[in-house]
């Protein structure tokens, strides 16, 4: 800005006040300011904020992809041992410490009863315990996340966080973005299975991590790709009951 005031000073240094008249100075002044407005967009850019859609993947692949230090899959789980076919399935619903998913019969639907994978298992939950080796329901070579890991996806300072809804605002899915890489996934968060086994649709979609909340009785942690307000939305972990049934995103062993 000192460069452009001192340009505007030389220019009318220049000029005599009998010899150039009001409208060749301000002829003088814009092609002066044009050509400064030019250095400036090329060093600062024209724009703040990029208008190139973010880069999401559109299949789960066995590589995963590293957010702030932690390799993700990019699909969550289906059956146990299985990956949904695309990131923006939702995949089944797990209870926190089973291995069991839950199907709702597909995205979108409506309060509803749910059914389990196998068939012959039951509703229930674990208490007291972080979620077993035994009982991951991740493919091989993955597992479910820590806390801690799905923490180190609400860190702004290193991961954007964005959310994408549908026409209608019911189907609402979290994106999360590496600043320093540019690579994202992409989290649904539209529906959880409640306590006694119905389904809720809308903003109550959840991921399990594998660390319990032992301050409380069949509780354990889980992120929240869908937090905070309308005009401010954003990701957050915290604490709720294992009985709920919430979605299974792996991370890499």
């Amino acid at each position: 800005m000192k460069k452009v005031l001192f340009a505007l000073f030389i220019i009318a240094l220049s000029m005599s006040s009998n010899e150039v008249s009001a409208q060749k100075f301000f002829d003088k002044l814009s092609k002066a300011i044009d050509k400064t407005s030019t250095v400036i967009d090329n060093v600062l850019g024209a724009d703040t904020e990029t208008t190139q859609p973010v880069a999401q993947p559109t299949a789960n692949t066995s590589d995963g992809v590293v957010i702030n230090g932690v390799t993700w899959a990019t699909a969550n789980v289906a059956a146990p041992g299985k990956f949904a076919a695309t990131p923006r399935d939702e995949g089944m619903y797990y209870q926190f410490g089973i291995k069991v998913g839950w199907c709702s019969g597909g995205p979108g639907k409506d309060e509803g009863g749910v059914t389990p994978t196998p068939a012959s298992a039951k509703w229930g939950g674990v208490n007291g315990r972080d979620w077993s080796v035994q009982n991951d329901p991740c493919p091989d070579g993955w597992r479910v996340p820590t806390r801690a890991e799905l923490t180190k996806l609400t860190d702004a300072a290193k991961v954007k966080y964005e959310r994408e809804t549908d026409e209608g605002g019911g189907r609402v899915i979290g994106i999360f973005t590496d600043i320093q890489t540019g690579h994202s996934i992409v989290m649904p968060a539209y529906q959880r299975v409640e306590m006694d086994g119905w389904l809720s649709w809308g903003d109550y979609g959840g991921y399990w991590s594998s660390t319990a909340y032992t301050q409380k009785q069949y509780h354990a942690y889980q992120l929240n790709p869908n937090y905070g307000s309308y005009d401010k939305p954003g990701a957050a972990v915290y604490e709720n009951y294992s009985y709920y049934g919430y979605y299974v995103r792996c991370v890499k062993k």
